[in-house]
């Protein structure tokens, strides 16, 4: 196996794990967007709890 031929698979071999990490990250997208909804729309804001688990939910996004 050549130079070339070792870059070029270290490199696509990085190109398919940072893929697989952008799709991950993207599947779990809805999640968190739905927990982040959901803790906006909470009445009760003024609770200390509620406002950490926006804020978390938040910052997760």
């Amino acid at each position: 196996m050549s130079r070339k031929d070792a870059v070029l698979l270290a490199s696509r071999t990085l190109a398919v794990l940072l893929t697989v990490s952008a799709l991950s990250e993207v599947s779990s997208l809805p999640g968190s967007l739905h927990s982040f909804l959901y803790y906006l729309n909470y009445e009760s804001a003024s609770s200390p709890v509620i406002r950490y688990y926006r804020h978390s939910h938040l910052i997760s996004l």
